[in-house]
């Protein structure tokens, strides 16, 4: 048998004799670092890739085109029927345009009345899938057809089959379907054809904006299958254009300031907890098994290999603890995501894992207690072999009185340390996290 695998037994041993202590030590490391990774997971699961940014945003299009001044000018109708001609002739070349127009279109029922916007545009176009999620039913199709948001079905209890009034003219559509928007599934709006929509929207004002700092009175946007970037030539026609390029670039890194700051608190969390209190832990060891090491000692072991049998056991602790907590971690997250996007008024979709947030933190959960052990060691290679044989105690030892309280203090300040970088949310004026803005735009700002 080889030395370090007798180290490593006996390490193991002294673990196995202490159960109490051992799963203590397990907790410490474990709780925390349990948090850390639950709170990582959310926070990168929270944020939508790029790739799902854009295709919120933009569908299947390659690029999304404004013009308020042809809109301004001539009204959305006319607007609708010029708009590929007025685009070929700053263009220089053809492209076939699928519109949208996006207008105050309030859903009543009975009394009950619902400030929505209204989105004219057909769902079943492959150019606008993935904008919205299909909840029941299909698609608005037709003229006197509409598909509602969950919001607005549950503000007015209705159904798909339902009859509900629109607009100031109190037109009435059958319900076809329920959607909803990923991004925020409290949002009130409906979808309808964009012949309705046209006729519900009042003439543009050039330059109108709303509290959130767009133009969406009688806007129309236009959806472009090839990509299209901006030129001289389209600004000067009033042609605004976002492409699909700029849009994944604007998404590349969505949340990273958060998500760091977020990393900075659980690190801070971890490595305080983990190194201090497992540190003042193995110190009490450590001059608790005086006896041991000196038998060792006795032995022929030197005072390396004293120090390997307690840094083994912060080997061992670190690889069961942070194995644990990474795996029951990611499976907290599944089981909260639901939950906590629901409580954001979104849908995150499956849990993402940030490699370099968990590979930070596996490093932390398997180094903290190693150096806090090998740290802690170093008393039981300086102790007096035969005194220590005698039933001596090491020099300065403070026994294990200040242990419990000292790990339950790391514990309960991990804990309220980690819960101030978890993910937003809007909690209880009890929850010691600032709150997350609850507002949220009356329609996408799909403008570029």
């Amino acid at each position: 048998m080889t030395a370090t695998r007798l180290l490593f037994r006996l390490a193991l041993r002294s673990l196995a004799r202490r159960k109490a202590r051992t799963a203590l030590l397990v907790a410490a490391i474990f709780l925390p670092l349990t948090m850390a990774v639950t709170a990582s997971v959310l926070a990168t699961t929270s944020q939508p890739t790029a790739e799902a940014a854009t295709e919120q945003r933009l569908g299947q299009a390659g690029a999304l085109l404004v013009n308020q001044e042809l809109v301004g000018s001539d009204g959305v109708d006319a607007a609708l029927r010029s708009a590929e001609s007025a685009l070929a002739e700053s263009l220089g070349r053809e492209v076939p345009l699928v519109p949208e127009v996006t207008t105050p279109l309030p859903a009543r029922l009975g009394d009950r009345e619902v400030a929505s916007y209204g989105h004219g545009l057909d769902l079943d176009e492959e150019i606008h899938q993935g904008r919205y999620l299909l909840v029941e039913g299909r698609h608005a199709r037709r003229g006197g057809e509409v598909a509602v948001s969950v919001e607005v079905a549950d503000r007015l209890d209705l159904a798909v089959g339902s009859t509900v009034q629109l607009g100031d003219r109190r037109e009435e559509a059958i319900v076809t379907g329920i959607v909803s928007d990923a991004g925020s599934t409290t949002r009130s709006f409906v979808v309808v054809d964009v012949a309705t929509a046209a006729n519900h929207s009042p003439e543009a004002t050039r330059g109108e904006e709303n509290a959130t700092g767009s133009t969406y009175a009688g806007t129309v946007a236009w959806y472009a299958r090839e990509e299209i970037v901006q030129t001289p030539e389209l600004a000067a026609a009033g042609w605004q254009v976002r492409s699909r390029g700029d849009a994944l670039l604007d998404h590349g890194h969505p949340g990273s300031e958060g998500a760091g700051s977020l990393l900075l608190v659980i690190a801070a969390a971890v490595v305080a907890e983990t190194t201090l209190v497992i540190f003042a832990v193995f110190t009490v060891v450590v001059r608790s098994t005086a006896r041991e090491s000196a038998l060792l000692a006795a032995a022929g072991a030197d005072p390396a290999a004293r120090r390997r049998v307690v840094t083994y056991q912060g080997v061992l602790l670190g690889l069961a603890a942070t194995v644990a907590a990474v795996l029951v971690g990611v499976l907290a997250a599944r089981l909260l995501s639901d939950p906590f996007a629901a409580s954001q008024g979104q849908i995150w979709g499956p849990i993402r894992l940030d490699p370099v947030q968990i590979g930070l933190l596996l490093l932390l959960g398997l180094s903290a207690p190693v150096v806090a052990a090998r740290t802690a060691a170093e008393p039981a290679a300086r102790l007096d072999v035969a005194a220590a044989l005698h039933g001596g105690d090491l020099p300065g030892s403070s026994g294990g009185k200040g242990f419990r309280p000292a790990l339950t203090a790391g514990l309960v300040g991990s804990a309220l340390a980690l819960a101030s970088g978890a993910p937003c949310s809007r909690r209880r004026r009890w929850w010691p996290v600032p709150p997350c803005s609850s507002s949220s735009p009356p329609a996408p700002e799909w403008a570029p």
